[in-house]
């Protein structure tokens, strides 16, 4: 029975991390495919997209909100300090449902700026990221080599081990919240669209923002994997 149950972890833990390592090889190719397939469906509705975002502009922002268009096509964001949405040249001029969802989703950010301080939080988390995350690498070269040189510098060893995993665990936090962020923007987004899009399209839009936010855990699964050297690298720390 001790037996049987050793093989079904080892099976379940292969499942497991072959899940992960799918997710983390596949999830941005997976999400080009549905943002090529969105951008090809166009909305029954009338309204414009550039429509759209002055009315979400003007009814929630007071049109306080800067747009900015920017090169790649999946290079949108949005900037709480500067309060500026960056949208495509495709975004701008389509009425795709991949625009709706797009504009949407980073409105839903704006709207999450405005209501409290979690997109403030993330990118403090990110700046400070960015300044320790370069220790990374040679805090731990610096422990290695420092276990060969006796017990005397065993402790130091092991306190620049702790310092490296901190680190590293830092990194799983901020892409962890990240994730947890953009489902949030995204349910947000999903209700701004509810006013001019039918249920059906709204449910598509659902579809390709999904896929989005599973490039999120891709890249936190690239992270947590990146001892295999089986997938992409990742960078710990965006900006």
């Amino acid at each position: 029975m001790d037996i049987l149950w050793i093989i079904l972890l080892i099976v379940g833990c292969a499942i497991i991390f072959s899940i992960f390592l799918s997710i983390a090889t596949f999830s941005n190719e997976k999400f080009l495919q549905e943002y090529e397939k969105y951008n090809n469906m166009f909305s029954s509705n009338d309204i414009n997209i550039l429509d759209f975002i002055h009315n979400l502009n003007h009814n929630h922002f007071n049109g306080s909100l800067k747009i900015k268009q920017v090169e790649q096509d999946t290079d949108n964001f949005y900037a709480p300090k500067a309060k500026v949405i960056g949208l495509s040249k495709k975004t701008l001029t389509s009425n795709s449902l991949a625009s709706f969802a797009i504009v949407a989703h980073e409105v839903g950010h704006a709207l999450q700026d405005r209501e409290g301080s979690k997109l403030k939080t993330l990118n403090f988390l990110r700046r400070f990221g960015s300044l320790i995350g370069f220790l990374f690498l040679p805090t731990i070269l610096t422990a290695i080599i420092l276990l060969f040189f006796g017990e005397i510098y065993f402790s130091i060893a092991i306190i620049l081990f702790c310092s490296a995993g901190a680190i590293f665990l830092l990194a799983v936090l901020i892409k962890a919240v990240t994730i947890s962020i953009e489902k949030d923007a995204s349910k947000k987004g999903l209700e701004l669209l509810k006013n001019i899009l039918s249920p059906k399209e709204v449910s598509e839009c659902k579809k390709l923002l999904n896929s989005a936010r599973l490039t999120y855990w891709g890249d936190l699964f690239r992270l947590l994997l990146s001892w295999t050297f089986l997938t992409k690298k990742t960078i710990m720390f965006r900006k």
